[in-house]
């Protein structure tokens, strides 16, 4: 069977799910546990006044801002999200304010080995897709593949996908009568 571009996608995607699952998991456990600390730190005190109010009289958000080197406010320039999970949704100032992480702050270590943690998980996605995508653009067909790389099969799609070239049969209709060929009964379509 040929590898379409579809089974070769699924194929990298399954793997490096299997590859960074409990390594992700890992750090956005740590992210949280690092959210709750940072918001302990900067609104601990407020919190137990906060909490005391009715409800509806308060904003709450379960994300805490901070500003810190190795983090961003944009996803996609490659460093950690400045926006920081909680386990829980917690009261907010109205004018929600960034917590300012400088070295000299408690949590500035901590914070500093989740962006390296966050880092290190980037180039090594990184590094993986490149050399998954190298293999099974190389093949193909899926016995050239586990040829190639036999320990593949578990990644491979369960259900395999068929494609065809959508052909519209007028345009078809239409070359064979410009080329004076007489047109055969429907084909079987190829696998």
């Amino acid at each position: 069977m040929r590898l379409t571009n579809e089974m070769r996608m699924a194929i990298v995607r399954s793997a490096m799910k299997a590859a960074f699952d409990k390594r992700e998991e890992a750090h956005n456990s740590n992210t949280v546990a690092f959210g709750d600390a940072v918001y302990a730190e900067e609104h601990g005190a407020v919190e137990k006044i906060a909490r005391k109010l009715p409800p509806g009289w308060m904003q709450t958000a379960k994300w805490i801002g901070i500003d810190c080197p190795g983090f961003s406010r944009r996803s996609n320039d490659g460093l950690k999200l400045s926006q920081i999970p909680m386990s829980v949704a917690r009261p907010q100032p109205h004018l929600t304010q960034i917590a300012k992480i400088t070295p000299s702050h408690p949590l500035y270590e901590r914070s500093q080995a989740i962006a390296d943690e966050h880092q290190a998980i980037r180039r090594d996605k990184e590094a993986l897709e490149g050399k998954l995508k190298s293999i099974v653009n190389a093949a193909s067909t899926v016995a050239r593949l586990l040829d190639a790389w036999p320990e593949c099969e578990r990644f491979l799609p369960q259900t395999p996908t068929k494609s065809y070239s959508v052909v519209p049969l007028t345009l078809v209709a239409d070359v064979n009568a410009t080329l004076g060929i007489k047109q055969r009964s429907s084909r079987a379509p190829r696998t």
